[in-house]
């Protein structure tokens, strides 16, 4: 009879995932229509765009690159930046259907609908169906979370891999020497979707070794190994082209986003820096660089937009720390902060991005519905019902604190419309294996499908950079005015008085909005 109870609860729970799982189709449809105008980040352009490349079984190499990259791998450039998996993901969608926005957006799309599952699973492990499902609601009208399901970042694809990470962690079934490598194998995979997974392998080795003690070191050793096997062919490249299996050009950026340095100076030189010497001649810099992404981090904290929740339920998040929890839930509850507080550490010295705190969102909802189904269970008894009914009840203003405003959309501007003739002029006039150099060269990269280099810091840098790429033209937005500020003053006198000829580049026309389009004399590509 228990039995027969539990298949039919089991069931029953299923039943209600697949109409969560249809209810956030629909929102993120009507999101969609309501909302989306472009993919809206320079970053969304550029996993776009390698995975246009991928597609096109060029392998996994940059449309979009910098003078520093250029000065450690000539064009053509194989990825030196991002993370793998995302573009590999954009790829293989590309290699069906056509390189678009839409596409870019609905695949994103996808794992918001993945992230969504795994945060039902995960809350009904944890705590229940009642909580689940609170859980799945505020996860679906998250006004942040629908933001980013449209926005071709790897944020989404990120919450859903640490999600399936830390669902392994306490899914009964993977206490077993498979197990092991499941969770190994599921740190990989975040690792090649974000390398800040990198910070968090530490934590979550000894967090399953303490599980798993019973066992010795070999569930410790399996769990490396599982992690091993996804990444190596990516280590295994790295090691080859550039010496080192962990190398990404982000490793600069601890010189960088200071006052000797500011925002991505370094980005713009051609030649890599020194950061260990940088450490050991700038230490005031590099701890008044923390402090500043702390002092940022402490004011971004409380508020939906880095959270993704309603004050209320972040604070009873919080709360749950306090709170006699499941001893699993707690030891989840304490990994999940000590990650948090890890990558926080990592990023203050590296580079502050608050997106990229996104990946917990479905902590803050679960552990702080948690909390209230905790306080609530104490009010009504053993009325168990009852507090669930509650539970939702009160999980509807949560949600309606946070919900998205479905009038705005998601970008002011569709820079595609905005630089259109511009862009279209760069697709007709420049050779597929040719590169453009420019301050918006993710658009040019994308919109214009072909190759784009970062503006040098200063005209006279181009030099350089044609020992390393076919260089042939210059395209200038006037977007520079503002979406440059590390560019020597040489380029600005460039935007506000254009000369007839920078170096050989001969001045093709400026457009209504401003922008330059610059091209190279015949005959001169690659002269130096």
């Amino acid at each position: 009879m228990s039995d027969r109870r539990n298949n039919t609860g089991t069931g029953w729970s299923w039943g209600l995932l697949v109409l969560l799982v249809l209810l956030a189709t629909g929102v993120w449809l009507y999101t969609y229509r309501a909302t989306f105008l472009a993919i809206p980040y320079n970053d969304s352009m550029d996993y776009a765009s390698m995975g246009r490349n991928i597609a096109r079984g060029q392998g996994i190499t940059s449309a979009y690159m910098t003078p520093l990259g250029l000065s450690i791998h000539p064009f053509p450039q194989p990825n030196l930046w991002r993370a793998p998996l995302w573009p590999l993901i954009l790829g293989l969608a590309q290699s069906f259907l056509p390189s678009t926005d839409p596409v870019v957006a609905g695949v994103t799309g996808l794992f918001y609908l993945g992230g969504l599952v795994l945060t039902f699973l995960l809350a009904r492990q944890l705590f229940g169906t009642g909580v689940a499902t609170a859980s799945a609601l505020a996860y679906i009208f998250s006004a942040q979370n629908l933001h980013y399901s449209s926005s071709g970042l790897t944020e989404p694809l990120a919450l859903f891999l640490l999600l399936l990470w830390f669902y392994l962690l306490v899914l009964p079934s993977c206490r077993s020497p498979r197990g092991d490598y499941l969770v190994g194998a599921a740190g990989g995979l975040f690792y090649l979707a974000r390398y800040n997974a990198l910070v968090f392998m530490p934590l979550v080795g000894f967090y399953w070794w303490y599980q798993r003690r019973e066992e010795g070191w070999r569930p410790l050793a399996r769990y490396l190994a599982g992690f091993i096997l996804p990444v190596s062919p990516w280590f295994i490249r790295n090691l080859y082209l550039f010496g080192s299996p962990l190398f990404s050009l982000q490793q600069y950026e601890i010189a960088m986003f200071n006052w000797v340095n500011p925002a991505y100076t370094l980005y713009m030189v051609p030649s890599p820096p020194d950061v260990f010497g940088f450490i050991l001649t700038h230490p005031r810099v590099l701890l008044s660089k923390i402090k500043g992404g702390l002092l940022t981090f402490a004011g971004d904290f409380f508020t939906p937009d880095f959270s993704g929740v309603a004050l209320a339920l972040l604070v009873l998040a919080l709360v749950a720390f306090f709170l006699p929890l499941d001893r699993r839930a707690k030891e989840l509850y304490l990994l999940a902060a000590g990650c948090f507080l890890v990558q926080l550490g990592a990023l203050a010295v590296i580079h502050y991005i608050p997106r990229l705190f996104f990946i917990f969102l479905p902590f803050y909802i679960i552990f702080g519905l948690a909390a209230l189904k905790w306080l609530l269970d104490k009010i009504c008894g053993h009325r168990q019902a009852l507090a669930v009914f509650l539970l939702l009840l009160l999980t509807l203003p949560l949600v309606g604190a946070n919900l998205p405003d479905w009038e705005e959309p998601n970008v002011y501007i569709r820079l595609a419309d905005q630089f259109g003739e511009p862009l279209a002029d760069l697709a007709r006039l420049v050779g597929e294996d040719e590169v453009v150099v420019s301050n918006d060269g993710h658009l040019v990269a994308w919109y214009s499908d072909r190759p784009a280099v970062k503006l040098p810091i200063h005209p006279d840098m181009i030099r350089e950079l044609e020992k390393h790429a076919p260089i042939t033209a210059i395209f200038i937005s006037h977007r520079i005015t503002w979406n440059t500020p590390e560019m020597d003053v040489a380029w600005w006198e460039i935007f506000k008085e254009p000369p007839e000829e920078i170096l050989d580049f001969k001045l093709y026309r400026v457009y209504e909005n401003g922008t330059l389009v610059y091209l190279k004399e015949k005959g001169t590509v690659g002269a130096l």
